[in-house]
C-alpha cells in the first residue's frame, strides 16, 4: 500500500507538470493539490493519464493483495484467463523508471502552494538543498511507520462508506456481501443504474431474501402498480427465484412473455408447491393448455409445477421429442398423482440413463437400469424402493443413494435391502442413522459393518477459513473500491 501511494503520488504530480523531487508533501496536500489543478482545468492528456493511473493503482493492489492473502481466480469473482493476464500487466512503468533514477533533495522551507492562491500554504515546495544529510536507519523505519499508519486512518470504515454503481462493478462477484443498510443508503439511480449487475450476483437465498425488500424499494418506488417489464425481468435473473416467490404480480408470467418468463425456469430453485402458481398463470395466459416444443424446452425447472390433469394435457409425441431439455429441470415430483401421468406420457421412451434424468423412473423399465448410473434427481423420485433388489441399491453411487427419501426407508422391512441401501450411502448423517435405527429394529442390534451413528459433526475449519478469507478479501476490495473511485472521480 505504502509503495502504491508512492507511485500514485510521483506518477499524478508528473503529470500535471509538477517536480515530486522538489516537494515534500502529505497525503492530505498531494491530494489539495490535484484538486486545485483540476479546477484550474485538465488537458485531455492529462485526464486519460489520471485514468491510467487509477487503472494501474487497481492492478497493482489486486495483484499485491492477491499474492498476500492467496486470493484465487475465483475468489475475485474471474476467470482464470483473465486473472492470468491482470498478474501480468505492467503498471506504473514510467513512473517507476523515473523514481528509479530521481534524486530526492529537500529543504525545510515552507513556501506557497504553486498551484493555490497567495498566503496560501500547506505544501512544502523548496529548491534543491545546499547539503544533504543522511538520515539514520532508525529515523526512517519511524517515518515510515507513521506514514503506513496514516494511510490506514485515511481508509473509510465499510458502514461509513456510501456505495456507487461504479464501486459495485468495481468489486465484482464480491459485491454479493452488501446488506440490506447498504441498500438503503444508496441513491435509487445508482440502483437502477446496476440493475443487470446486481442480477447477475451469487446468492444465498438468504441473502436473496434480506436484500430483496430494499431493491424493489429502490427500484419501484412507491408505485403499487408497478411491473417489470420483458427486459428488467431478464436483467433480474438471479433475483427472479425471490420475486416470484414474494412479489408473483411484479413479473408478467404470460405466453407473450416467454423469453423473459424462460430466465425464471432456468435459474429457478422454487419447489414443486412454489412453481404451481406461476405455471397456473402461464397456461391460463394461452388460448389452449397444451404447450409447444419450444415451450417445453425453454420452461425448465417451471414444468416442475405442472400438475397431473396439466401433464395429460400435453402432446406425448412433443413431450417425446422435448424429453432431453425436460430431464435437464430436474424435477421433484411432487406425489404419485404426478408420477402416474408421467409413466402414462414417458413410457417405453428410448434414451441412456444420463440423458433422460429424473425422466428415467417413468421412461424405462428400471429392472433393466444399471444403478452406478442414477444421479440424485432420479433417487429422489422414487416413491418405493422396496421393488429394486439388494444388489441394484448396493451399486448406487453415495450422492443418489443419500437422496433416497427417510420416509422410504422407515417403510422397508427387508434387513438385507437396508443393509445394502446403507452401504451405499457413504456417510450421510441423516439418512445413515435413520437406516441404523431401521436396522436396529428389526435385529435387535447393530449390523456390521455399521456402526452407532456419531452425535457430534467434525469442525469444518477448512470451510470456515475459507469463507473468513472470502469474506475478509471482499471487504477489502469493497474498501479499496471506495478509495479509489472518491480518490479520482
Amino acid at each position: 500500500i505504502t509503495n502504491s501511494q508512492e507511485l500514485i503520488g510521483n506518477g499524478t504530480l508528473s503529470l500535471l507538470g509538477l517536480d515530486p523531487t522538489t516537494m515534500r508533501l502529505s497525503e492530505a496536500n498531494v491530494l489539495k493539490t490535484i484538486e486545485d489543478k483540476k479546477k484550474a482545468g485538465l488537458t485531455q492528456d492529462q485526464e486519460d493519464g489520471i485514468v491510467l493511473i487509477a487503472r494501474d493503482a487497481q492492478i497493482r493492489l489486486v495483484q499485491e493483495l492477491s499474492d498476500l492473502m492467496s486470493l484465487t481466480a475465483g475468489d475475485l469473482g474471474l476467470d482464470q484467463d483473465t486473472f492470468d493476464n491482470i498478474k501480468a500487466l505492467e503498471t506504473f512503468k514510467e513512473t517507476e523508471l523515473f523514481m528509479s533514477t530521481a534524486v530526492y533533495d529537500f529543504t525545510a522551507t515552507p513556501t506557497a502552494n504553486p498551484l493555490a492562491g497567495d498566503g496560501q500554504t500547506g505544501v512544502t515546495v523548496t529548491g534543491p538543498a545546499e547539503t544533504s544529510t543522511e538520515p539514520s536507519i532508525d529515523v526512517l523505519i519511524d517515518k515510515e511507520g507513521k506514514f503506513f499508519h496514516s494511510l490506514f486512518n485515511e481508509i473509510p470504515k465499510l458502514s461509513d462508506v456510501k456505495v456507487t454503481c461504479d464501486m459495485i462493478r468495481t468489486c465484482g462477484s464480491s459485491a454479493s456481501m452488501l446488506n440490506q443498510a447498504d441498500l438503503h443508503a444508496m441513491d435509487a439511480q445508482e440502483v437502477k443504474d446496476c440493475m443487470e449487475d446486481f442480477g447477475m450476483l451469487e446468492y444465498s437465498m438468504e441473502k436473496a431474501e434480506e436484500l430483496w425488500p430494499e431493491l424493489k424499494a429502490k427500484l419501484l418506488g412507491d408505485d403499487s402498480s408497478a411491473q417489470f417489464s420483458p427486459g428488467d425481468t431478464v436483467l433480474l435473473h438471479n433475483l427472479l427465484t425471490v420475486v416470484a416467490r414474494h412479489d408473483l404480480d411484479l413479473l408478467d408470467m404470460t405466453a407473450a412473455n416467454i423469453d423473459a418468463v424462460s430466465v425464471l425456469g432456468r435459474v429457478s430453485n422454487l419447489s414443486p408447491a412454489e412453481m404451481a402458481p406461476v405455471m397456473v398463470r402461464y397456461l391460463e395466459s394461452k388460448e389452449t393448455k397444451v404447450l409447444s416444443e419450444l415451450e417445453l424446452k425453454s420452461l425448465g425447472r417451471l414444468l416442475c409445477g405442472m400438475t397431473e390433469h396439466d401433464w395429460d394435457t400435453q402432446n406425448k409425441d412433443k413431450l417425446v421429442s422435448a424429453a432431453t431439455s425436460i430431464a435437464m429441470a430436474q424435477c421433484k415430483v411432487p406425489g404419485s398423482e404426478v408420477e402416474g401421468a408421467l409413466k402414462i406420457m414417458f413410457s417405453g421412451l428410448e434414451g441412456r440413463v444420463g440423458d433422460l434424468g429424473w425422466l428415467t423412473l417413468y421412461a424405462v423399465d428400471m429392472a433393466q437400469v444399471d444403478f452406478r448410473e442414477l444421479s440424485s434427481d432420479i433417487t429422489q423420485n422414487m416413491l418405493d424402493v422396496s421393488q429394486y433388489s439388494a444388489d441394484s441399491l448396493m451399486s448406487m453411487n453415495p450422492q443418489a443413494a443419500s437422496m433416497v427419501s427417510v420416509e422410504l426407508v422407515g417403510q422397508l422391512d427387508d434387513t438385507d435391502k437396508l443393509t445394502a441401501l446403507a452401504a451405499s450411502t457413504g456417510e450421510d448423517p441423516v439418512l445413515r442413522r435413520e437406516l441404523t435405527a431401521r436396522l436396529v429394529d428389526l435385529l435387535g442390534q447393530f449390523p456390521p459393518p455399521l456402526h452407532p451413528p456419531t452425535t457430534t459433526t467434525p469442525p469444518e475449519t477448512t470451510t470456515k477459513d475459507d469463507n473468513s478469507s472470502s469474506t475478509l478479501s471482499a471487504v477489502l476490495i469493497l474498501v479499496l473500491a471506495a478509495v479509489l473511485t472518491n480518490f479520482y472521480l
